[in-house]
């Protein structure tokens, strides 16, 4: 298992914070007049990246307005559908 040392991790944060919006191998957008699931996939080059975070792969999932709005259901289908997509981490973000 390769440990990931301070300043890489902090590098990886910070592109994190900087890009939260755009940042995502997998992003998952929920629609709540329609119902739709989007996945939207953003390839992010970074210099000087560790070879150990090559191909890192971040899920971001936001705006989960459970009930009235969003059904159960579909929160459960965004979750498998980001589980399918095996990021190495996950985010839970909104509004």
């Amino acid at each position: 298992m390769t440990r990931i040392n301070r300043r890489d991790f902090l590098k990886l944060s910070s592109l994190f914070l900087v890009g939260a919006t755009t940042l995502a191998s997998g992003y998952l957008y929920l629609n709540d007049q329609s119902q739709n699931l989007v996945v939207e996939q953003v390839l992010i080059p970074i210099k000087n990246l560790s070879s150990a975070l090559e191909g890192f792969k971040i899920v971001q999932m936001s705006d989960f307005h459970l009930r009235p709005f969003t059904k159960p259901g579909l929160v459960k289908r965004a979750v498998e559908i980001a589980n399918s997509l095996e990021p190495d981490l996950t985010v839970l973000t909104g509004d």
